[in-house]
């Protein structure tokens, strides 16, 4: 089945109300669910199988907690803790044997540590709360999470060794006369 975009949003803010923003398109999915999507004198059956957005995003879509809170595993129900990390802090998810989250428990509202509202996506015919919203977006994941923390690392490494030479150098320098 080809993937199609069928939205994007860009701007200096998340949109205002999410009712207000998803309500044309929730109704469009739901009409073309129905009828399906004609194209050249046939009908093609539609579905929408996934929403792909980015942690935040993702996050304000479904009206969770975001992907670094305590209860921010969209997966399972795992309980994270908050810890010092460098400059800041950072939520630890220590097992992966929790029970996973299911679309029938997430439209019951029977995550309310992790659901912060109710969301309008929900009224979509077919879409799996859970299953639906793929967690795999190159930015959050590794550019600014791994990449940026190993640049981070080698970065501090090689300041540490450029103090030492030139520390040295110095020292080495220091009984000349000009």
């Amino acid at each position: 089945m080809p993937v199609m975009v069928i939205g994007t949003f860009g701007g200096s803010s998340k949109p205002g109300r999410l009712e207000d923003f998803l309500r044309p398109f929730i109704t469009e999915v739901n009409e073309l669910f129905q009828r399906g999507l004609k194209l050249g004198g046939k009908v093609i059956p539609f579905m929408l199988r996934a929403v792909i957005a980015d942690a935040p995003m993702r996050a304000y879509l479904k009206a969770t907690v975001n992907f670094n809170g305590k209860h921010g595993c969209l997966s399972c129900t795992t309980v994270g803790r908050s810890e010092r990390s460098g400059r800041g802090r950072t939520t630890v998810f220590e097992t992966v044997n929790a029970p996973l989250r299911t679309d029938a428990a997430f439209r019951n509202w029977d995550y309310p540590e992790h659901q912060t509202g109710r969301t309008p996506l929900e009224d979509i015919a077919h879409l799996d709360m859970i299953k639906g919203f793929p967690v795999g977006e190159r930015l959050h994941l590794i550019d600014e999470g791994v990449t940026k923390k190993f640049l981070m690392a080698c970065w501090q490494t090689a300041l540490m060794h450029a103090n030492l030479f030139i520390g040295e150098a110095d020292r080495r320098m220091s009984f000349l006369h000009f």
